[in-house]
């Protein structure tokens, strides 16, 4: 089963990277920071905790 989900971190971080580039020219540090949480952090954790419980 971990073998379905081992492509997904490599590509996780070259997506969350190159969402970052230049984001000062679009807005400021603390609505990046706000935007990051609502579509990095919270996928991340919800994704953590399925891949938890499918785990065992």
């Amino acid at each position: 089963m971990g073998i379905i989900f081992s492509y997904g971190v490599p590509i996780f971080f070259m997506q969350l990277g190159a969402n970052i580039l230049n984001y000062r020219e679009r807005y400021d540090t603390k609505t990046f920071f706000a935007k990051r949480i609502h579509k990095v952090v919270i996928p991340f954790i919800i994704w953590s905790i399925l891949n938890f419980f499918l785990e065992k």
